[in-house]
């Protein structure tokens, strides 16, 4: 990457990368009105750029939080909300969705349900955040290359746990 580019102001932070071959235009690259990035943005491997509308309830938080005002159960109606939608995505009942702050929480929740020395298949080079719950809970993790993860699924596999990146 030819240039990364970084400003923060007392609000926001805007983090540019441009691509070494031409430069940048982002009226080349259609938005929706929701999303304001200061460029063209290809990162989204890495985080995505919140829409407009969790900005503003971000900076809403962040400011009741900063005052000492915030109160975490205001948040139950936007998780509803979140929980419901990705239901409605995916075909499945709101209650059957689970949200955590990231991955790991909700992975040792299914760690801790497995007998010891279950056995985990998973992909080398899998993120820490996935693995590390297994194995704290004593679990056996197997890492095969990717491109055989399906072959090496058998009778003696009890989880297959794989990131989505």
């Amino acid at each position: 990457m030819e240039a990364l580019g970084y400003s923060a102001t007392s609000r926001s932070i805007r983090v540019t990368i441009a691509p070494r071959a031409a430069p940048c235009d982002p009226r080349a690259m259609p938005l929706s009105d929701a999303f304001t990035p200061g460029g063209c943005y290809l990162d989204s491997a890495t985080y995505g750029l919140p829409p407009v509308s969790a900005q503003v309830a971000i900076r809403q938080a962040t400011d009741h939080w900063a005052a000492g005002t915030y109160d975490p159960l205001d948040a139950d109606a936007a998780i509803a909300r979140a929980r419901a939608a990705f239901a409605r995505l995916h075909g499945v009942a709101a209650d059957t969705i689970a949200i955590a702050p990231q991955v790991s929480p909700l992975v040792a929740t299914v760690a801790a349900g497995l007998p010891a020395g279950a056995r985990v298949l998973t992909a080398e080079g899998d993120f820490t955040s996935l693995l590390f719950p297994f194995a704290a809970a004593g679990a056996r993790v197997e890492a095969v290359p990717l491109a055989g993860l399906a072959e090496a699924i058998d009778a003696a596999v009890d989880v297959v746990a794989v990131s989505a990146v």
